[in-house]
């Protein structure tokens, strides 16, 4: 059936009817409907649904909600991605998107809208930057796939829509050398203490000492390979966890550890049930790939014992740079180290220690050279 335009006469008058027909993106038929008080208005609106489908391939904007769409996107979008990705998607649209907006018609979801019950209310809570900028990328990657399936025509997320408040970032935190013994002394009895131990003597990230093989461990040459990452791991059809390649391409590297983490390192081999190659260095109990909670929790429980406050399990990563910049380590070393893709990265980050090193570097020639006698 084609579009048509139908001349209706009743009390108040004649009134023309316009009916757009199509097909949406799924072949399903479509139709919108509106009435007019005159027929020039009805050949108007009929040409003006014609020219928006010829135009952005949209037969009808979607009456489903934010709900429906976002649940069906999920489930059948999101859950391809690695674990923790799709753990964060599904809790930002838990928290703060789906009981702002999620009963709201797709095509009445707009840029002042999300502003109003997204970014602003979530800046009033106090809620960094960065979390309200993640939450409105997924908001994003959800409408586009909206806008693929022929549902929206142009994306009302957008940054270019929308206006972020800026927050100060926060100095990382991480501990000083008494911290640092107080705390190696509180993981004396813990059964997780060498991984500790390793997060704070290589910098690793967590996700990445979690994915750690035996076989990218060369205890004799004292040399740790990092190709593999927790954060990106998804399942095999059995089960089987399968990790995903390191962050960036810098993340990839390769590089020297301590005697002392070696010799730590050794006996938790010699203790180790599975000792193949191919096994994880670091598992829970169960013998099964660590959960990060857990770890997390566990680390928290540590350091309220070791009486230092404020730090976070990623904060050991913090220590090993901070600890080396203190040492005089050069910031590219220390960088590499890390797998930070850019040096300027790195200085940006623990630029406070490299000014208390500026200061210090300003006194060395004081020593050598003396003109004031």
């Amino acid at each position: 059936m084609n579009s048509y335009i139908r001349k209706r006469v009743g009390k108040k008058g004649p009134r023309w009817t316009a009916c757009f027909i199509s097909k949406d993106a799924d072949g399903t038929r479509v139709s919108e409907s509106e009435t007019f008080p005159t027929e020039r208005e009805a050949k108007a609106w009929k040409a003006a649904m014609i020219d928006r489908e010829r135009t952005t391939g949209v037969a009808k904007l979607s009456e489903r909600t934010l709900n429906s769409f976002a649940k069906e996107w999920l489930d059948r979008i999101v859950t391809k991605k690695a674990e923790t990705t799709e753990a964060s998607y599904r809790e930002l649209m838990r928290l703060y998107i789906l009981p702002a907006i999620g009963k709201t018609k797709l095509s009445k979801v707009s840029p002042s809208l999300i502003q109003r019950s997204i970014v602003d209310a979530m800046e009033a809570r106090d809620l960094s930057e960065t979390t309200v900028r993640y939450a409105v990328t997924v908001l994003r990657i959800c409408l586009g796939e909206a806008i693929a399936k022929k549902l929206l025509i142009e994306n009302p997320a957008s940054a270019r829509n929308l206006t972020f408040r800026k927050t100060k970032k926060a100095v990382r935190r991480s501990m000083d050398s008494n911290e640092v013994q107080d705390f190696v002394e509180a993981l004396q009895t813990d059964s997780f203490r060498t991984l500790y131990l390793f997060l704070l003597m290589t910098g690793l990230r967590p996700s990445e000492a979690f994915a750690l093989r035996w076989a990218s461990v060369d205890l004799d040459g004292r040399k740790i390979t990092v190709d593999e990452d927790r954060g990106a791991l998804r399942r095999a059809a059995d089960g089987t966890p399968v990790f995903g390649p390191p962050k960036t391409l810098h993340s990839a590297r390769t590089f020297t550890i301590g005697a002392a983490i070696v010799a730590e390192l050794r006996e938790h081999l010699m203790a180790a049930t599975d000792k193949d190659p191919d096994a994880l260095v670091f598992v829970s109990n169960a013998g099964t790939p660590l959960d990060r909670n857990n770890i997390r929790q566990r680390f928290n429980r540590i350091a309220r014992r070791a009486d230092v406050d404020g730090v976070t399990l990623y904060s050991l990563r913090h220590t090993f740079a901070t600890l080396q910049l203190d040492q005089g380590v050069p910031v590219k070393v220390v960088s590499e180290r890390l797998g930070h893709e850019k040096v300027e990265f790195t200085i940006n980050t623990y630029n406070h220690v490299l000014d208390e090193q500026d200061e210090a570097a300003a006194d060395t020639l004081d020593a050598v050279v003396n003109f004031r006698a």
